[in-house]
């Protein structure tokens, strides 16, 4: 990277911490195909399904706002290794679904430990590298851990046919203590600080609240995070929980790998993520670019929703899922190089954190709710595919109201900018 050259220090602590957000995708979307099992097994209420999967989320959001601050006090190889240690607990827990408490602990646990991964990467890529290479690897990141929703859909799905989900969740906590273990040994040598965070208060509240004043006060990156909570929280219920199950329901007993829906979701991110730092418009400014890139997925996931009600093709509605996967990538990438264009590099990390807080507590919340909505709308119309429509339909007009409201205040701040 422009000639210069990095040690194996650098290159192995950046591999672990690649492999650590491979797994915080693989065990947050595992839900949508391990969840069903349980319900099938268990015979609980799509509620409950949804407060399941969503206690990933609300411990897995308070880590955002502290990953930042901690990163800089102890220095992500020493953050993560924590993490992956509690994940790896939980792992063990969720693997049996014979008790509903240990499940829901479980899924607590995974998500407070995987909360550290994304907000580490940031600061340590922030830290170690030549900041004009920040877009190319924060894509290549991205990609890396949609490629862990991608084995999470189908894959798992395969998996799961030949092996116990109890196994599959001790080998995953296996691999994370294995993974933790080496942390702790390259951590003891120190990562390279950002010069500018030199001096910089290292209290914890200070730096998140300094943080948030930015993100109130800065009205593109708090557009930013209307639409990253926005977007998050469709993901997740969609993607995250409730397509495969939806498609299993529209294309049952037509021999379909239903949990392809996921995966080639997940394929369009990495697909995203790969192209998003060459292809953008306008190219001179994240900020910009980002709003449009959100009209594109508000309108794909709209015809994928709408072709899920009244289209009959299995092959068509993968096309779409993919398509709507490549502008989620395109929003992920695009969104972080906004907040380094837009703000400083002290609070960049923790600025992250916050938007992934409140991206992850709205998505939480909505896990829960689409449950609740489904069962609802399920309890008066005969057709269960209708009860999904019905609740995705309510997510995706919530979405276009957000952006109509983010485009006003862009706007407007343009317009005092040019005055």
């Amino acid at each position: 990277m422009n000639g210069k050259k990095y040690g194996f220090n650098t290159v192995a602590t950046l591999t672990a911490l690649l492999i650590t957000y491979f797994l915080s995708a693989f065990v947050k979307i595992s839900a949508s195909v391990v969840i069903p099992i349980y319900q099938e097994k268990l015979g609980f209420t799509s509620s409950l399904a949804g407060f399941i999967s969503s206690m990933y989320y609300m411990p897995y959001a308070f880590m955002q706002l502290l990953t930042g601050p901690l990163c800089r006090k102890f220095g992500p190889q020493g953050v993560v290794a924590s993490g992956l240690l509690l994940c790896a607990a939980g792992g063990v827990m969720f693997g049996f679904p014979s008790n509903l408490y240990l499940v829901i602990v479980g899924r607590f646990l995974m998500g407070l430990g995987m909360g550290v991964s994304f907000i580490s990467v940031v600061s340590f890529i922030q830290n170690n590298f030549d900041g004009r290479f920040y877009g190319k690897l924060m894509g290549f990141s991205i990609m890396i851990c949609n490629f862990g929703s991608a084995c999470s859909s189908e894959p798992l799905r395969a998996l799961l046919k030949i092996v116990s989900e109890r196994t599959v969740f001790i080998c995953l906590s296996a691999i994370m203590v294995v993974l933790a273990l080496s942390l702790l040994i390259l951590g003891r040598k120190d990562c390279r600080r950002n010069p500018e965070e030199i001096g910089a208060s290292d209290s914890l509240i200070a730096q998140i609240a300094d943080s948030m004043k930015i993100v109130i006060h800065n009205r593109y990156v708090l557009c930013g995070l209307l639409l990253w909570v926005c977007y998050n929280a469709v993901l997740m219920a969609y993607q995250g929980l409730w397509c495969v199950k939806w498609t299993e329901i529209i294309f049952s007993g037509t021999g379909y790998s239903y949990g392809l829906s996921g995966t080639l979701i997940a394929v369009g991110v990495m697909i995203g993520c790969v192209i998003s730092d060459s292809i953008r418009f306008p190219k001179n400014s994240y900020a910009v670019s980002v709003w449009n890139v959100c009209l594109a997925n508000i309108l794909l996931f709209l015809v994928a929703i709408l072709y899920r009600k009244f289209g009959s093709s299995f092959f068509v509605l993968l096309v779409i899922d993919t398509l709507y996967g490549i502008s989620t990538g395109h929003i992920c990438v695009q969104e972080t190089a906004m907040v380094r264009e837009r703000t400083d590099a002290v609070h960049n990390a923790t600025i992250m954190g916050i938007l992934n807080f409140f991206a992850n507590l709205c998505s939480q919340n909505v896990q829960w709710l689409t449950g609740v909505m489904i069962d609802r709308f399920g309890s008066v119309s005969e057709n269960i595919a209708d009860s999904f429509f019905l609740t995705f339909s309510v997510l995706e007009f919530v979405f276009i109201v957000v952006f109509l409201f983010t485009g006003s205040l862009r706007k407007a701040v343009d317009s005092s900018d040019l005055r």
